[in-house]
């Protein structure tokens, strides 16, 4: 048996009209949580994020936010989110146990509907405090928003490098160079509301080359104010048996799409002496290896809310 606790505050002090000190600190730990079996472990996915360990009360995040006349300036340990949150998801869900997060230097500048943001990464594998090592990302993105015709979309250019990523390759330990250009759109319809990402990596990753595409769409329908349905189709690659080519994709553990399938890294639960996965949270278990779809609806009646849902799933690679 294993039970979570995990409790999140996010603070935030005003200095004067320009300049905004953002934080988020942590009780426990939504991987792992501080009461029960669950252990504190070393299984941080930190090929994507920057975690601060030690301790049951963390400050995850601190970031000022400065207001010049080019666009607003961050710095410091910030939240990186993007699109649907294959790739980046800041972890703002109420049940999300995972999040994205570096040491950053980014601008945020908009030109009309167009927001232009260029940004300095730098992750830490050991969460340690803002400082060099690990693995760094430096990212341009370019976005366009009309509120009035409810559309957005744009391009997220990520360039990455640094060491081995042992989510992909546990076993690698060469370097990582590597681009992704991650697409994302979103329109809406009256009631009907659309939205795709498609992320294209490229390059090396733990020393073997990569070469890997995702492809995501949501749908969703507000047939009434108690009525919802939604649905989610994609295709994400797996990895084969060829390990000179690395051409499976992971996304985000984030992005779930039920309660049970993809949902538990069931492995994790043989506890701390189970091989390579020792020390691993059963929450990490990634989307991959995947053709899917997933039918749901909600209905909401005053203080009630019941959720339904349908999942289909076909492996691509298989053993």
């Amino acid at each position: 048996e294993f039970q979570t606790l995990f409790f999140r505050l996010k603070p935030r002090v005003v200095v004067n009209d320009n300049v905004y000190l953002h934080s988020e600190l942590w009780f426990g730990t939504p991987m792992y949580g501080f009461f029960g079996d669950a252990p504190s472990a070393n299984d941080l996915n930190a090929y994507n994020s920057t975690f601060s360990g030690g301790g049951v009360v963390s400050a995850q995040r601190f970031w000022a936010e400065v207001l010049t006349d080019v666009g607003n300036l961050h710095v410091g340990r910030a939240p990186l989110n993007w699109g649907l949150g294959l790739v980046w998801s800041a972890g703002d869900g109420l049940y999300d146990r995972f999040q994205s997060t570096g040491d950053v230097i980014r601008m945020v500048s908009k030109f009309g509907s167009f927001s232009f943001i260029p940004a300095a990464i730098k992750y830490r594998s050991n969460g340690d405090s803002i400082s060099g090592g690990g693995t760094s990302d430096y990212a341009v993105a370019l976005k366009y928003e009309n509120p009035d015709d409810a559309f957005e979309g744009g391009v997220n250019l990520v360039r990455r490098v640094g060491g081995g990523m042992d989510p992909f390759a546990a076993s690698l330990s060469g370097t990582t160079n590597s681009t992704t250009w991650d697409i994302f759109t979103r329109k809406k319809f009256g009631r009907l509301e659309l939205a795709a990402e498609a992320p294209i990596t490229s390059g090396r990753i733990s020393g073997v080359t990569a070469s890997t595409y995702a492809l995501a769409l949501e749908g969703r329908y507000a047939a009434s104010d108690a009525w919802n349905f939604s649905t989610r189709l994609g295709h994400i690659p797996g990895q084969s048996g060829d390990a000179s080519k690395i051409r499976g994709f992971f996304a985000h553990p984030n992005y779930k799409l039920g309660l049970i399938l993809f949902n538990y890294q069931v492995a994790a639960l043989a506890g701390k002496n189970f091989g390579p996965v020792a020390d691993a949270s059963v929450f990490n278990a990634p989307l991959t290896n995947a053709n899917y779809l997933h039918l749901a609806g909600d209905y909401t009646s005053g203080k009630w809310e019941f959720r339904g849902s349908w999942t289909y799933a076909q492996a691509l690679e298989t053993a």
